[in-house]
């Protein structure tokens, strides 16, 4: 079988990680996957080197120009023809709207992944708009969670084209990590691109109450992103801004949370966060918003805290409860660890696309009206 994954990348965040591991996972067990960029000269040079070697093939680069490129098009309609790829897999709404228009002159069976639509301004609202309206005319729809599940039923896009794939990481490669402290002082740490919709404003708000009640702590904020100057600028305001450390794009995950003595992920919007995984298979104790699926990924609080988004104070008490309760940390880091591993280790993740990709081949292809047996419990209600 043979899968091309297209999408439209600024960085190494969590769909091109997700997207990445699938290739190399789908490659692991004899297929043949790669992952074509709009134009690769958008992310740096150490994401797109991260993202070679996670995927383990250079990406193809289709060189897209301005908003309407059809010579990239052109060359798109071509390697998918001369690669004989079966499947065009596409990763956000640039990505669905050419892709299919491409995999219909192509003739190659089209699946999305739809990762979450943050509609941060007025021109990404309409856009998803777009993007939810072409989606009906897929193959398949694949959603990262139970709510992205419900927009996109929502859209119009039939239920029998709706499969529900919850995202997986490699856990293994977490699995010797063990939450700690830097020189006896407890550490929080955050992984995120610093945009409003991560939230990750609402943890630096937090940080004046935890300093007053407990003392020397220490944030580690991971990640880069249009909000860092604005966050810097925050921690001097509250004066919080020497216990703060921000060393940008981590290259090494587990190193970092082997640091953490707890992890916040205070999202305001989320879908299916590999931080939060990553977190769980390092067996970190997390405190995180309820939103998106997180409280779906944290067993409803029995594999980390939740706390409301947009709301400093509570976060502050979650973090403040977890720092004065050792044993506790220890139990939720241990449900979290098991839970990750039992249930989005990323070979978990790719068989359920290969079956996915099977139904999609020449003679295998659903019919609009069948019924599909294995839906999510959601779609009965």
């Amino acid at each position: 079988m043979r899968v091309l994954h297209l999408m439209s990348s600024a960085g190494f965040y969590g769909a091109e990680n997700v997207v990445a591991v699938l290739c190399s996972q789908l490659r692991a067990v004899g297929h043949h996957a790669n992952i074509a960029l709009f134009d690769s000269s958008n992310l740096p040079t150490s994401d797109l080197e991260r993202l070679t070697t996670v995927c383990g093939h250079v990406p193809v680069d289709l060189r897209f120009t301005g908003r309407f490129d059809i010579r990239a098009l052109i060359r798109l309609a071509r390697y998918l023809r001369s690669e004989r790829v079966d499947i065009l897999h596409t990763h956000g709404y640039k990505a669905d709207i050419y892709g299919f228009i491409v995999a219909k002159l192509s003739g190659c069976a089209i699946v999305a992944t739809c990762h979450n639509w943050t509609n941060r301004t007025d021109s990404l609202q309409s856009y998803a708009k777009y993007d939810r309206l072409i989606l009906r005319w897929f193959n398949a729809v694949v959603a990262v969670s139970e709510n992205v599940a419900s927009i996109v039923d929502d859209s119009g896009v039939s239920k029998s084209n709706i499969r529900l794939i919850y995202n997986g990481i490699e856990t293994k490669t977490y699995q010797a990590c063990a939450p700690g402290t830097e020189s006896g002082v407890p550490v929080i740490g955050v992984l995120s691109r610093l945009s409003e919709e991560k939230g990750v404003d609402v943890l630096v708000r937090a940080l004046p109450s935890i300093l007053k009640d407990y003392g020397r702590v220490h944030c580690i904020i991971a990640g880069d992103g249009p909000d860092r100057t604005s966050l810097v600028q925050l921690g001097i305001e509250l004066g919080v801004d020497q216990h703060v450390q921000y060393p940008g794009f981590c290259a090494n995950v587990p190193a970092l949370l082997g640091r953490c003595t707890i992890v916040a992920h205070p999202s305001r919007i989320d879908g299916m966060p590999i931080a939060v995984l990553e977190a769980m298979a390092a067996g970190a104790p997390i405190a995180a918003s309820a939103v998106g699926s997180i409280p779906y990924l944290l067993d409803h609080g029995h594999a980390g805290v939740l706390v409301p988004s947009e709301d400093p104070a509570a976060l502050a008490e979650a973090l403040l409860h977890l720092l004065k309760n050792p044993e506790l940390r220890r139990d939720l880091g241990e449900r979290a660890r098991a839970r990750a591993i039992a249930e989005f280790d990323a070979a978990v993740m790719t068989q359920k696309y290969i079956e996915l990709y099977r139904t999609l081949l020449p003679g295998q292809r659903l019919r609009p009206t069948e019924v599909v047996t294995d839906q999510p419990a959601w779609w009965a209600q």
